[in-house]
């Protein structure tokens, strides 16, 4: 995820010709904070990502599009919060 983050990142943040420094500055943050980010190193606050759409002009399901859909074509892959099943007592 945090590698996606980063270059999706990456990606919006030069489509609008920002610098590394610029973003940083409209997001309060250090460049060493965007580079990590964009590296895939560090998080960013869901806020922080909620801004920067707001910055490049999309949507958060924009921005997280190709992931979500990344992720539906996994087989047998369950959601995070999923209960495990418990097998059945019913004699059959």
């Amino acid at each position: 995820m945090n590698r996606y983050v980063g270059r999706h990142l990456m990606l919006h943040r030069e489509r609008m010709g920002l610098t590394q420094d610029k973003l940083a500055r409209k997001l309060d943050l250090s460049i060493v904070d965007i580079q990590n980010a964009e590296l895939g190193l560090n998080r960013l606050p869901a806020v922080t990502l909620y801004e920067a759409c707001e910055i490049f002009e999309i949507s958060l399901r924009s921005f997280f599009g190709g992931f979500i859909e990344a992720q539906s074509e996994v087989p047998n892959r369950q959601t995070p919060n999923a209960l495990p099943q418990q097998p059945s007592n019913r004699s059959v």
